[in-house]
């Protein structure tokens, strides 16, 4: 059974804040599982996976942008895929 993530564990891994997860939840730039009785969204390793080859695939022309802010990408997804 996968781990369910939840906003701050996805904020700490991507090092950008949980408000900017929550945006990009409710814009549904980021997939996420709902539970029931449980309000609050929850992340999958691969959901995040997804949202990073995304925001990534958009980048290449440009060398110095970064997708999302800040910190080392190949770092961030080799770690998550440690959890």
């Amino acid at each position: 059974m996968q781990k369910l993530l939840t906003q701050r564990d996805v904020a700490k891994m991507l090092c950008i804040s949980s408000d900017r997860i929550r945006e990009y939840t409710r814009a549904g730039r980021l997939d996420h599982v709902s539970l029931p009785g449980l309000n609050k969204p929850r992340y999958t390793v691969e959901c995040v996976e997804r949202f990073i080859e995304r925001r990534t695939s958009t980048c290449h022309v440009n060398e110095n942008c970064h997708p999302i802010s800040g910190g080392d990408l190949e770092r961030r997804t080799s770690s998550m895929r440690s959890m």
